[in-house]
């Protein structure tokens, strides 16, 4: 959904253009920002209506949140990461029936011990691992650079892979 600027308070709207124009961000991330700034915002109103937080008149027009009811306060969504338990990697390590078995295992032991996102394994070449340091160089989003350290299941199935 993308963001609708003429609900946007004035300081809102000059830093999600700034967001926009003047960073490397994507538009769902700079949407993602708008969304959160404005539950806070909504929050802050709420917790006014609470006593919890002391807001006059003054302050409220300083900050320009009228734009924004309480009766619209968004519900927040947490989304916690889907993970695997230790038995079902085991068993899916195990149990790995396709065309390609040490490429597949190479992919899930990387997956599993190293905490990669899929654009950062796609992105893998040869030349980002260093064996003989036993770590490898990743770019994650944005193109940031991190290095992750393997183990010794990470640099079995490298070596089984590679062969």
């Amino acid at each position: 959904m993308p963001i609708d600027r003429t609900a946007c308070p004035e300081f809102l709207n000059d830093y999600i253009l700034y967001l926009s124009m003047s960073k490397s961000l994507s538009p769902r991330t700079v949407e993602e920002y708008y969304l959160d700034i404005r539950l806070f915002l909504q929050y802050i109103l709420m917790m006014k209506d609470k006593q919890y937080v002391k807001l006059d008149e003054t302050d409220m027009q300083k900050i320009s949140i009228v734009d924004f009811p309480v009766s619209l306060l968004d519900s927040l969504k947490m989304s916690l990461p889907k993970y695997l338990t230790l038995e079902q990697s085991k068993s899916l390590l195990e149990h790995m029936d396709t065309a390609y078995p040490e490429r597949d295992y190479c992919i899930i032991t990387l997956f599993l011990n190293c905490g990669l996102r899929l654009s950062e394994l796609v992105g893998l070449n040869l030349n980002h691992i260093n064996l003989k340091e036993t770590k490898m160089r990743v770019f994650g989003k944005g193109r940031k650079e991190r290095m992750v350290y393997l183990n010794h299941a990470c640099m079995n199935a490298l070596d089984d892979y590679l062969e």
